[in-house]
């Protein structure tokens, strides 16, 4: 498993693409690892979401498998948070 970066963020309150984030190019049908620092809400979504999602709290390991036509979104709630992606 490849490291593909730590990334401080803050998004104050509204949902962002974790791509243009982080500029990694996730890849259809690629299964990555993340793990988040601080409280954070995060959803799969072909738009840009305004509700939903699911918080994270913990700094757990989390699995995402990037489907065709949808991006990870990441909310912060106007403090900080640390990703950390692998691939």
């Amino acid at each position: 498993m490849a490291h593909l970066g730590e990334f401080v963020i803050n998004t104050e309150g509204q949902y962002a693409k974790v791509a243009d984030l982080t500029g990694i190019n996730f890849e259809d049908g690629k299964q990555y690892t993340f793990q988040i620092q601080n409280n954070a809400t995060v959803i799969s979504s072909a738009q840009k979401p305004t509700k939903g999602g699911f918080y994270i709290n913990t700094p757990v390991l989390n699995l995402y498998t990037k489907q065709a036509g949808e991006d990870l979104w990441i909310k912060t709630q106007f403090s900080s948070a640390v990703l950390n992606i692998s691939a």
